[in-house]
């Protein structure tokens, strides 16, 4: 229901052209966390507190492609999901 929702949303032009959009990437806020922090306060227009920034830094990198060592019928259900985006969003599919 969710990717349907979310295909639905995202499908139309005036919505990423609006501004309103951001997209951030799991991997670029978990290899930067401070830089990604900082472009998403900046976005939502607000001025992040210190222990925001002391929160991102206890970010790690350890489960970007954690999601490899799942079941292969898990991994196969989530691509007949939700396959389609994760292409669109430069995903290896």
């Amino acid at each position: 229901v969710m990717v349907g929702r979310c295909r639905t949303f995202f499908s139309r032009p005036e919505v990423m052209a609006s501004g309103r959009v951001m997209l951030v990437r799991y991997e670029d806020l978990m290899q930067d966390p401070v830089r990604e922090g900082r472009r998403v306060a900046e976005h939502l227009g607000v001025s992040p507190n210190p222990r925001f920034f002391r929160r991102l830094r206890m970010a790690h990198t350890r489960s970007i492609g954690s999601y490899r060592r799942r079941p292969a019928h898990e991994l196969a259900e989530a691509l007949a999901i939700a396959g389609d985006e994760l292409a669109h969003y430069g995903y290896e599919v």
